[in-house]
């Protein structure tokens, strides 16, 4: 038996002494290929691979396919998703004492199913690389999600290592091994070759959702697994490579977008080192699309410097916002216009008013309790909550509006004083001399023997002179102050509140600001969708 080579596992003693053993691979001729005779031979084809040889680790590739998305809670934010694992890597000397002979070339050798005896040799030597989920919990159940462990054919996986390079077989990927056996070269050069496949089905529960939800119903989110290799001796010569130019035809594994012939000779186009099934599409219910463009797989850069190697699979979600626009964003934007119904209520029926707008305040109310409870306790508003706090700054704008209105209809002097005084600042005109020098001038222009014309106050202007004078003054000073556009406009102010014009003014104002606000907000949700 070559040194090395384990033919039993010490653990398990109380096996029959006439059980029998799985047999020591034996090496055959695979033909033409350069024997590694020492480290100095080759170099790593690319930096990432250089600096996992420097840090004294192998490689271990990785490829995803994945099958479901059974559980989305939004609420719990946890997750359960389904996917296979390929990890491709070069065994240790104790895996290969339970694992076939090497394969010949183009052929790879028979699988060894986690259903056969010989398995539990190999997880009881914990030999293989062992994957473990960061944020959530890995509920596979072995006997229905078997696991496969083969060797490759040397010339089954490649890569490019070089933008711009040419197909490489994977095992040069892999540090050079140091001499088994001098006398025989041949030996040293498929072991060197030898590349494994570990592949099976996870099914991790509970994985946590770290989303943040401030555009929430509009949100496009990463429901992220993180993987990594348990942080044991054994598992430490091994450093996770995420390989986008992965090639690997026999499990239909090949670059994104680029054609191919399968195992059959028919022309298919590569999905990548992540493939999302149309099973998992349909699987995610009605609320959230994948994105294939929004997935990746990638290794986590940080994990090199806690020497326990990580990776991420990053699934792109994008929530399709039509249920939440027709129950808590067209619904309540509707009924909130429904207050400025109550302009059409007498001024001074304010009672009828208030219990109007207070109706719609609490219907909205409600609407946003109902709509919170699809989301967990947040301590940010969502882009929902905001839209809902526009509608209810819409219902008091309305309130608001009603209450001024009623004060100013029972003609309370503090508020006439009031809206006296803001006329007069913003026309920069006295309002009272425009009218008396208006009286004053049509008394002047009909007749001075009129009734009217003899209890007539005159301006300060025309007071100041004779009365022989009175007339042509009155005359001189309306025409003076009727010339100007701010007197005009404060006598016609007065009226319009004099005929309640303005208030219907003031709630088409705010009608339209409203309006204007609903179109302005969708308009910013399309932009952003779009740069999404």
């Amino acid at each position: 038996m070559p040194p090395g080579r384990l033919a039993k596992s010490p653990k398990r003693a109380s096996r029959a002494e006439n059980a029998e053993v799985a047999a020591p691979p034996t090496f055959v001729d695979r033909g033409s290929g350069p024997s590694i005779f020492s480290p100095a031979d080759r170099s790593a084809p690319n930096d990432i691979l250089q600096n996992i040889w420097d840090r004294g680790h192998e490689p271990c590739y990785l490829a995803c396919r994945v099958w479901a998305v059974n559980q989305l809670d939004t609420e719990a934010m946890k997750a359960v998703v389904v996917f296979r694992i390929w990890l491709i890597f070069r065994p240790r000397e104790e895996a290969l004492a339970f694992l076939p002979s090497q394969p010949l070339r183009g052929c790879d050798s028979k699988r060894i199913s986690s259903d056969e005896e010989v398995w539990k040799d190999i997880e009881g030597r914990k030999v293989l690389p062992r994957l473990g989920i960061e944020n959530g919990k890995d509920d596979t159940k072995e006997t229905h999600h078997e696991k496969e462990l083969w060797l490759l054919a040397d010339d089954d996986a490649k890569s490019i290592y070089t933008d711009g390079g040419v197909e490489e077989p994977l095992w040069k990927s892999f540090p050079p091994l140091p001499l088994i056996d001098e006398a025989i070269p041949k030996r040293n050069s498929d072991r060197e070759r030898t590349i494994a496949v570990l592949t099976y089905q996870i099914e991790a529960t509970n994985v946590h959702l770290d989303w943040k939800l401030r555009d929430f119903p509009f949100d496009t989110q990463q429901l992220k697994v993180k993987l990594f290799l348990p942080k044991k001796h054994k598992d430490k010569m091994y450093e996770f490579v995420c390989d986008k130019e992965l090639r690997l035809p026999s499990e239909g594994i090949w670059p994104k977008g680029i054609s191919y012939k399968d195992t059959v000779g028919k022309g298919t186009v590569g999905k990548g080192i992540l493939e999302i099934k149309k099973e998992a599409k349909d699987t995610i219910g009605v609320e959230w699309e994948l994105d294939d463009v929004g997935s990746i797989f990638e290794v986590d850069e940080e994990s090199r410097s806690r020497y326990q190697s990580a990776a991420t699979l990053s699934l792109g979600l994008k929530r399709k916002p039509g249920f939440y626009l027709e129950k808590y964003v067209y619904r309540p934007g509707v009924i909130a216009t429904l207050a400025c119904v109550s302009t059409f209520i007498p001024t001074n029926e304010i009672g009828n008013q208030l219990a109007l707008t207070f109706t719609v305040l609490l219907t909205l109310t409600s609407i946003n309790y109902t709509a919170a409870e699809s989301l967990p306790a947040l301590p940010y508003s969502t882009e929902l909550d905001r839209y809902h706090e526009a509608c209810h700054y819409l219902v008091y704008s309305v309130i608001f509006h009603n209450v001024i209105f009623f004060l100013i209809d029972h003609k309370d002097p503090r508020i006439v004083d009031l809206v006296n005084w803001a006329l007069q600042k913003l026309f920069q005109a006295d309002c009272d001399s425009c009218k008396k020098a208006a009286a004053a001038a049509s008394c002047t222009a009909s007749s001075d023997h009129e009734p009217d014309c003899a209890t007539t106050e005159l301006p300060a202007e025309v007071a100041g002179v004779g009365t022989s004078s009175a007339a042509y003054m009155a005359a001189d000073a309306a025409g003076a102050l009727n010339s100007t556009w701010a007197c005009g406009a404060c006598v016609g102010a007065h009226e319009f509140v004099k005929k309640n014009y303005i208030d219907d003014f003031v709630m088409i104002l705010i009608v339209c600001t409203w309006l204007f606000w609903n179109l302005w907000w969708n308009r910013s949700r399309r932009a952003a969708k779009k740069s999404d």
